[in-house]
């Protein structure tokens, strides 16, 4: 079986500020240095020549721009290639070997085996890892070839580059506790802290951020309010998430903002100040890493199914069709799982609308699915039939849970249960739906599927 020799030589590449797009070798003799590297895999790899592959960083790795990343990735390619006796792995050929891997990771070695199996021209392999302080970056070269048993040795002397390195980059934990927590252990009068949720700049409101780095906040601020040498002796704040018919007390601050992205990553803007509207902290467009989560800005019903609690073994909704004339009736398939479950289903309309239609006051027990069971909603359960009433775009879906709710869950969820025929202004809100959501998804085990329905004129 294949030895993958791992070096971890490092090549230390420091990255300054500098106008958009220059790049500049500052280092009088660089092609000295990438030779100490390049002699370090020929080692590893018995000698002769080099077909060399640069994966460049990881697509996990946060700390570059996207444009710094590639970048990186063609100044350490020049490098490499003026070595002799080296040849360069085409770019393009090999992000297609890549494709599908590495995407939540580093380049473990199960990816480089993966990619030494589909190359059979390659004979090395080298990847990036580093580390990123305010302007400056140090960029480590991590080699592994086909064949050999050694390690790098002695120290490559750092070189440095000069390029465009775009804005500093903030750790959004940090950014928290000193642009928020600070101010707010400083201010005796605050009492409270609402984090009202974060949402992308303009356009839709939605993105699967939203949720992730609104809880990012509350947990960090959470975590220092309990903390001993956050000083803030013996007064405890109260930290909640900004909730509809729960308005800032007089001694509440509140904490709001919005995010977005750009070409040097993903960028934060958020506001904390009192109730009666005295500014305590701003900041503007800060650009962060440590936020694992899709920015892409999401339509409501889109939102709602990316959130979901989806477990396709347990359970799957899917409509009978996926376009329906205005007029015909609608129907959608239900299929359980590994157990019995209780069914809490809804539709949604892209209007932000929402009707609950199981299970009905009282009947919980017809709405049981058994396991492994297959049911038809409308026409295996207590309603007739459903009719397409206006063209709207729509999903039908259903959380599944094993066991009895909480009595908050199922208070609110039958509380708002809407029978067919129930008039337009009669339907759930943004707000309610946004309650039954946060309600249902912090039951244990429970699990959500939908199926999407478009009525056409």
């Amino acid at each position: 079986m294949r030895f993958l020799a791992a070096l971890a030589t490092a090549l230390f590449l420091a990255f300054a500020a500098v106008p958009a797009g220059a790049v500049e070798i500052l280092d009088p003799d660089p092609d000295a240095l990438t030779a100490a590297f390049v002699k370090s895999l020929k080692r590893c790899a018995a000698g002769g020549r080099l077909t060399v592959g640069v994966l460049g960083f990881p697509r996990s790795f946060t700390g570059l721009s996207d444009d710094e990343r590639v970048a990186t990735r063609r100044i350490v390619e020049a490098l490499i290639a003026r070595q002799p006796g080296v040849v360069l792995k085409p770019v393009a050929d090999l992000d297609k070997l890549i494709a599908g891997r590495m995407n939540a990771g580093g380049h473990d070695p199960a990816d480089i085996a993966a990619i030494f199996d589909k190359a059979r021209d390659v004979t090395a392999l080298v990847h990036f890892e580093g580390r990123r302080s305010a302007s400056e970056f140090a960029l480590t070269l991590v080699g592994a070839t086909r064949a050999g048993d050694c390690l790098a040795a002695g120290a490559v002397e750092p070189f440095h580059l000069k390029l465009d390195a775009g804005p500093a980059l903030v750790d959004v934990v940090k950014l928290v506790e000193t642009e928020f927590a600070e101010p707010i252990k400083a201010d005796q009068a605050i009492a409270e802290i609402v984090v009202e949720t974060f949402r992308p700049e303009g356009g839709t409101p939605y993105s699967r951020c939203n949720d992730t780095l609104t809880g990012l906040v509350v947990d960090v601020l959470a975590k220092l309010n309990a903390d001993p040498d956050f000083a803030l002796r013996d007064r405890r704040i109260a930290v909640r998430v900004a909730r509809p018919g729960e308005p800032a007390g007089a001694g509440a601050a509140i904490l709001s903002g919005s995010f977005g992205s750009d070409a040097a990553g993903l960028w934060l803007s958020a506001g904390l100040a009192t109730a009666d509207g005295r500014t305590l902290s701003r900041v503007h467009r800060a650009h962060i890493t440590g936020l694992a989560c899709d920015a892409r800005a999401l339509g409501f019903l889109e939102n709602i199914v990316a959130g979901a609690l989806a477990d396709t073994g347990r359970l799957e909704v899917g409509a009978a069709r996926g376009l329906v004339p205005v007029g015909d009736f609608l129907s959608f398939r239900i299929r359980g799982g590994d157990e019995a479950r209780t069914l809490y289903c809804w539709a949604l309309a892209s209007d932000r609308t929402a009707f609950v239609f199981l299970p009905a006051p009282g009947k919980e027990s017809e709405s049981r699915l058994a396991a492994g069971a297959t049911r038809d909603f409308p026409e295996d359960f207590d309603f007739g039939p459903i009719v397409a009433a206006e063209p709207s775009e729509n999903l039908f879906g259903c959380f599944a849970a094993a066991g009895p709710l909480s009595a908050e869950a199922a208070g609110a969820w039958g509380a708002k249960y809407g029978p067919v025929g129930r008039a337009k202004d009669g339907a759930l809100d943004e707000a309610e739906i946004d309650e039954l959501l946060a309600l249902m998804r912090r039951e244990p085990g429970i699990v959500e599927a939908y199926g999407a329905v478009r009525i056409v004129p």
